[in-house]
Protein backbone atom coordinates (compact mmCIF):
# COMPACT_ATOMS: atom_id res chain seq x y z
CA UNK A 1 0.00 0.00 0.00
CA UNK A 2 1.45 3.64 -0.90
CA UNK A 3 0.24 6.75 0.15
CA UNK A 4 0.69 9.91 -1.60
CA UNK A 5 -0.12 13.48 -0.55
CA UNK A 6 -0.74 16.28 -3.47
CA UNK A 7 -1.50 20.01 -2.65
CA UNK A 8 -2.86 22.16 -5.65
CA UNK A 9 -4.01 25.65 -5.87
CA UNK A 10 -6.67 27.31 -7.99
CA UNK A 11 -6.88 30.93 -8.50
CA UNK A 12 -9.74 32.99 -9.07
CA UNK A 13 -11.20 36.34 -9.37
CA UNK A 14 -11.69 36.44 -5.90
CA UNK A 15 -9.00 35.00 -4.44
CA UNK A 16 -7.33 31.79 -4.79
CA UNK A 17 -8.14 28.33 -3.55
CA UNK A 18 -5.46 25.53 -1.98
CA UNK A 19 -6.71 21.82 -1.69
CA UNK A 20 -4.51 19.27 0.15
CA UNK A 21 -6.16 15.49 -0.93
CA UNK A 22 -4.79 12.26 -0.03
CA UNK A 23 -4.46 8.83 -2.20
CA UNK A 24 -3.78 5.55 -1.02
CA UNK A 25 -2.99 2.92 -3.59
CA UNK A 26 -3.74 -0.71 -2.58
CA UNK A 27 -1.97 -4.00 -4.08
CA UNK A 28 -4.13 -6.89 -3.38
CA UNK A 29 -1.08 -9.53 -4.38
CA UNK A 30 -3.59 -10.59 -7.30
CA UNK A 31 -2.77 -8.56 -9.70
CA UNK A 32 -6.06 -6.20 -8.49
CA UNK A 33 -4.74 -2.52 -7.18
CA UNK A 34 -7.34 -0.69 -5.56
CA UNK A 35 -6.84 3.45 -4.88
CA UNK A 36 -8.50 5.74 -2.80
CA UNK A 37 -8.45 9.33 -3.16
CA UNK A 38 -9.77 12.10 -0.56
CA UNK A 39 -10.00 15.57 -0.04
CA UNK A 40 -8.50 15.96 3.36
CA UNK A 41 -8.58 20.17 3.31
CA UNK A 42 -9.75 23.08 0.82
CA UNK A 43 -8.41 26.65 2.08
CA UNK A 44 -10.04 29.79 0.40
CA UNK A 45 -7.72 32.69 0.26
CA UNK A 46 -9.00 36.10 -0.65
CA UNK A 47 -7.30 39.19 -2.25
CA UNK A 48 -4.95 41.57 -0.57
CA UNK A 49 -1.88 42.32 1.00
CA UNK A 50 -2.99 40.43 3.93
CA UNK A 51 -4.51 37.56 2.49
CA UNK A 52 -7.54 37.76 4.96
CA UNK A 53 -10.77 35.65 4.39
CA UNK A 54 -13.71 36.79 3.15
CA UNK A 55 -16.15 37.87 5.60
CA UNK A 56 -18.88 35.37 6.67
CA UNK A 57 -16.80 32.42 4.85
CA UNK A 58 -15.73 29.35 6.32
CA UNK A 59 -12.47 28.60 6.52
CA UNK A 60 -10.21 24.98 6.36
CA UNK A 61 -13.50 22.77 5.56
CA UNK A 62 -14.69 21.19 2.38
CA UNK A 63 -17.94 22.98 2.99
CA UNK A 64 -16.35 26.14 2.03
CA UNK A 65 -18.97 28.59 1.13
CA UNK A 66 -19.87 32.68 1.48
CA UNK A 67 -23.06 33.16 4.38
CA UNK A 68 -25.45 35.27 2.18
CA UNK A 69 -25.70 38.99 3.18
CA UNK A 70 -28.83 40.19 4.77
CA UNK A 71 -30.59 42.90 2.88
CA UNK A 72 -29.78 46.23 4.27
CA UNK A 73 -33.01 48.89 4.74
CA UNK A 74 -32.89 51.68 2.54
CA UNK A 75 -31.91 55.25 4.45
CA UNK A 76 -35.44 56.44 3.09
CA UNK A 77 -37.45 53.62 4.71
CA UNK A 78 -35.87 53.68 8.21
CA UNK A 79 -36.84 57.81 7.97
CA UNK A 80 -39.84 57.06 7.19
CA UNK A 81 -40.29 54.15 10.07
CA UNK A 82 -39.13 57.08 12.79
CA UNK A 83 -41.61 59.58 11.67
CA UNK A 84 -44.14 57.02 11.98
CA UNK A 85 -43.66 56.14 15.57
CA UNK A 86 -42.86 59.78 16.47
CA UNK A 87 -45.96 60.90 15.05
CA UNK A 88 -47.58 58.18 17.00
CA UNK A 89 -45.68 59.18 20.18
CA UNK A 90 -47.29 62.39 19.45
CA UNK A 91 -50.45 61.81 19.09
CA UNK A 92 -50.56 59.38 22.59
CA UNK A 93 -49.33 62.50 23.98
CA UNK A 94 -51.41 64.90 22.85
CA UNK A 95 -54.54 62.44 23.76
CA UNK A 96 -52.95 62.05 27.23
CA UNK A 97 -53.25 65.67 27.67
CA UNK A 98 -56.63 66.15 26.46
CA UNK A 99 -57.81 63.19 28.89
CA UNK A 100 -56.06 65.04 31.76
CA UNK A 101 -57.47 67.98 31.16
CA UNK A 102 -61.27 66.77 30.98
CA UNK A 103 -60.48 64.58 34.32
CA UNK A 104 -59.58 67.75 36.10
CA UNK A 105 -62.39 69.67 34.56
CA UNK A 106 -64.74 66.50 35.52
CA UNK A 107 -63.22 66.20 38.87
CA UNK A 108 -63.58 70.11 39.61
CA UNK A 109 -67.40 70.24 38.89
CA UNK A 110 -67.78 67.25 40.76
CA UNK A 111 -65.71 68.40 43.90
CA UNK A 112 -68.12 71.85 43.66
CA UNK A 113 -71.30 69.85 43.35
CA UNK A 114 -70.18 67.55 46.27
CA UNK A 115 -69.09 70.22 48.75
CA UNK A 116 -72.02 71.87 48.13
CA UNK A 117 -75.12 71.38 50.92
CA UNK A 118 -77.43 69.43 49.90
CA UNK A 119 -81.57 70.13 48.95
CA UNK A 120 -83.98 68.21 50.14
CA UNK A 121 -81.66 65.40 49.94
CA UNK A 122 -80.33 65.94 46.57
CA UNK A 123 -76.88 67.40 45.52
CA UNK A 124 -76.91 70.84 44.33
CA UNK A 125 -76.43 71.10 40.43
CA UNK A 126 -73.67 73.20 39.30
CA UNK A 127 -75.26 76.28 38.44
CA UNK A 128 -77.15 76.40 42.12
CA UNK A 129 -73.81 76.10 43.35
CA UNK A 130 -72.55 79.08 41.28
CA UNK A 131 -75.44 80.93 42.09
CA UNK A 132 -75.02 80.69 45.99
CA UNK A 133 -71.37 82.45 45.51
CA UNK A 134 -70.13 85.41 46.31
CA UNK A 135 -70.55 87.51 43.24
CA UNK A 136 -73.36 89.10 44.43
CA UNK A 137 -70.68 91.05 46.05
CA UNK A 138 -69.67 92.93 43.65
CA UNK A 139 -72.77 94.10 42.22
CA UNK A 140 -74.87 93.95 44.91
CA UNK A 141 -77.74 96.19 44.57
CA UNK A 142 -80.48 97.22 47.24
CA UNK A 143 -83.10 94.25 47.62
CA UNK A 144 -86.36 94.87 48.03
CA UNK A 145 -88.59 93.56 50.77
CA UNK A 146 -89.08 90.37 50.44
CA UNK A 147 -86.97 89.80 47.80
CA UNK A 148 -84.36 86.49 47.70
CA UNK A 149 -80.99 87.50 48.50
CA UNK A 150 -79.55 85.23 46.58
CA UNK A 151 -79.39 85.31 42.37
CA UNK A 152 -81.03 82.84 39.86
CA UNK A 153 -78.59 81.23 37.00
CA UNK A 154 -79.42 83.78 34.55
CA UNK A 155 -78.36 86.72 36.88
CA UNK A 156 -75.37 85.29 37.75
CA UNK A 157 -74.06 84.75 34.71
CA UNK A 158 -75.31 88.29 33.64
CA UNK A 159 -73.26 89.89 36.94
CA UNK A 160 -69.87 87.70 35.35
CA UNK A 161 -70.25 89.28 32.13
CA UNK A 162 -70.69 92.83 33.28
CA UNK A 163 -68.12 92.05 35.91
CA UNK A 164 -64.81 90.81 33.14
CA UNK A 165 -66.59 93.63 30.27
CA UNK A 166 -65.37 95.99 33.21
CA UNK A 167 -61.60 94.83 33.71
CA UNK A 168 -61.37 94.27 29.67
CA UNK A 169 -63.14 97.58 28.26
CA UNK A 170 -59.70 99.49 28.08
CA UNK A 171 -58.18 96.30 25.81
CA UNK A 172 -58.39 96.50 21.81
CA UNK A 173 -59.73 93.42 20.09
CA UNK A 174 -62.09 92.45 23.03
CA UNK A 175 -65.67 92.68 22.90
CA UNK A 176 -67.39 90.50 25.75
CA UNK A 177 -71.12 90.05 24.69
CA UNK A 178 -71.15 86.15 26.07
CA UNK A 179 -69.49 83.46 27.54
CA UNK A 180 -68.78 81.36 23.75
CA UNK A 181 -67.50 83.51 20.61
CA UNK A 182 -66.44 86.55 22.84
CA UNK A 183 -63.69 84.47 23.77
CA UNK A 184 -62.78 82.47 21.01
CA UNK A 185 -59.86 83.56 20.27
CA UNK A 186 -57.62 84.04 23.63
CA UNK A 187 -57.60 87.94 23.58
CA UNK A 188 -60.35 87.88 26.21
CA UNK A 189 -59.12 85.79 28.26
CA UNK A 190 -55.00 87.57 27.92
CA UNK A 191 -56.97 90.79 28.90
CA UNK A 192 -58.74 90.06 31.48
CA UNK A 193 -55.35 88.34 33.55
CA UNK A 194 -53.66 91.39 32.14
CA UNK A 195 -55.71 93.64 34.34
CA UNK A 196 -54.38 91.82 37.21
CA UNK A 197 -50.90 91.31 36.35
CA UNK A 198 -49.63 93.78 33.66
CA UNK A 199 -46.09 92.92 33.92
CA UNK A 200 -46.79 89.49 33.17
CA UNK A 201 -46.42 89.92 29.35
CA UNK A 202 -46.61 92.44 26.99
CA UNK A 203 -50.44 92.46 25.76
CA UNK A 204 -49.76 94.73 22.62
CA UNK A 205 -47.30 92.15 21.36
CA UNK A 206 -50.79 89.63 21.07
CA UNK A 207 -51.89 88.74 17.73
CA UNK A 208 -56.02 87.78 17.66
CA UNK A 209 -54.81 85.29 14.80
CA UNK A 210 -52.49 83.31 16.95
CA UNK A 211 -54.97 81.81 19.11
CA UNK A 212 -53.20 78.85 20.41
CA UNK A 213 -50.49 80.76 21.86
CA UNK A 214 -53.29 83.46 23.20
CA UNK A 215 -54.95 80.97 25.04
CA UNK A 216 -51.96 79.25 26.88
CA UNK A 217 -50.52 82.02 27.61
CA UNK A 218 -53.70 83.53 29.57
CA UNK A 219 -54.02 79.80 31.14
CA UNK A 220 -50.72 79.41 31.92
CA UNK A 221 -50.48 83.19 33.64
CA UNK A 222 -53.45 82.62 35.37
CA UNK A 223 -52.45 79.13 37.07
CA UNK A 224 -49.34 80.38 38.06
CA UNK A 225 -49.91 83.86 39.12
CA UNK A 226 -53.84 82.83 40.53
CA UNK A 227 -53.64 79.69 41.31
CA UNK A 228 -56.19 79.11 38.31
CA UNK A 229 -56.78 75.78 37.37
CA UNK A 230 -56.88 75.30 33.88
CA UNK A 231 -59.90 73.55 33.02
CA UNK A 232 -59.99 74.04 29.62
CA UNK A 233 -58.06 72.61 27.09
CA UNK A 234 -56.13 74.65 24.61
CA UNK A 235 -56.30 72.54 21.94
CA UNK A 236 -60.25 72.12 22.08
CA UNK A 237 -60.22 75.84 22.44
CA UNK A 238 -58.67 77.02 19.55
CA UNK A 239 -60.60 74.31 17.31
CA UNK A 240 -63.97 75.69 18.13
CA UNK A 241 -65.64 78.95 16.44
CA UNK A 242 -68.04 78.65 19.41
CA UNK A 243 -66.66 77.43 22.51
CA UNK A 244 -68.64 75.62 25.03
CA UNK A 245 -70.20 78.47 26.88
CA UNK A 246 -70.25 76.32 30.12
CA UNK A 247 -66.91 75.38 29.88
CA UNK A 248 -65.86 78.95 29.85
CA UNK A 249 -68.51 79.80 32.42
CA UNK A 250 -66.90 78.04 34.76
CA UNK A 251 -63.71 78.74 34.00
CA UNK A 252 -64.54 82.47 34.39
CA UNK A 253 -66.24 81.40 37.41
CA UNK A 254 -62.87 79.98 38.66
CA UNK A 255 -60.75 83.31 38.03
CA UNK A 256 -63.44 84.97 39.08
CA UNK A 257 -62.63 83.07 43.28
CA UNK A 258 -59.19 83.58 42.65
CA UNK A 259 -58.94 87.66 41.45
CA UNK A 260 -61.64 89.37 42.50
CA UNK A 261 -59.78 90.06 46.14
CA UNK A 262 -56.51 91.72 44.29
CA UNK A 263 -59.27 94.42 43.10
CA UNK A 264 -59.60 95.31 47.02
Amino acid sequence: MSTTVRKTTTTGSGGKTETTTTETVTDNGGGSVRSKTVVTSQTKTWGGSGGAAAPGAKIGSVFDREEPARPRKAAHQIDRQLAEKKKEMDRLKAAGRSNSMKAAKSAFIQKLEGDAPKTGGKPKRLIDVLSGTNLKRSFSTPARPGASRVPNASAVKDMLLRWCRSKTSAYDHVEITNFSSSWNDGMAFCALIHHFFPDAFDYDSLDPKNKGHNFKLAFDTAEQKADVPQLLDVEDMVRMKCPDWKCVFTYLQCAYRQLHELDK
